[in-house]
């Protein structure tokens, strides 16, 4: 049975403008369709490829998150940094490790300190070049940023009254914290 119909598509292949006779023709020509073909089923594959791809890192990460002790590539793996990063901050003492035979291990305990968490409760930690030492909770504390902000001076004005009152200062990561008792006795 023919068809009287004529419809102006574009083929979903190469683009190009052509006359339908049908309503559910996609391609210009048939080796336009054999190749649309193709590439539907090698995309597909290749779906399905990354499905399984990441439902195998998905297990690893969940492997990970059950251990309490990760090696270095393991610890690597888990936070997608290179397993030199890791090496080196075992190394400047800000991820605490422990070395049995030729492999070090490292403590999820460790790991949150240096993020400045704990499981039960939050805290800060600072870590020196000898050890690792606990302080108070992070609601105690309060950042140098939030005091320019809260109080309108300058870092430098506030570096120099830190300095000139002798206040013991935190700097975890990038940023710096001071107890907020001592905030209170300059600004109050």
């Amino acid at each position: 049975m023919s068809s009287n119909i004529n419809i102006e598509k574009i083929c979903h292949f190469c683009g190009k403008t052509f006359t339908a006779k049908t309503t559910t023709t996609k391609c210009c020509s048939d080796n336009c369709s054999k190749r649309l073909y193709k590439k539907r089923k090698r995309d597909e594959k290749i779906n399905i490829a990354q499905d399984e791809t990441k439902s195998i890192r998905n297990k690893e990460q969940n492997n990970l998150n059950e251990k309490e002790f990760l090696s270095i590539t393991e610890v690597s793996l888990l936070f997608n940094v290179s397993r030199i990063t890791i090496w080196r901050l075992c190394k400047y003492g800000k991820l605490k490790s422990v070395k049995i035979g030729k492999s070090k291990f490292i403590s999820k305990k460790h790991i949150d300190i240096l993020f400045g968490i704990d499981q039960n409760e939050k805290l800060i930690v600072e870590v020196n070049d000898e050890n690792t030492t606990f302080l108070d909770r992070v609601d105690e504390y309060i950042s140098l940023t939030d005091i320019y902000e809260k109080f309108n001076i300058s870092s430098s004005a506030v570096y120099l009254l830190i300095k000139r009152n002798k206040i013991p200062k935190i700097k975890i990561g990038k940023e710096v914290f001071i107890k907020k008792h001592e905030v209170e006795k300059l600004f109050v």
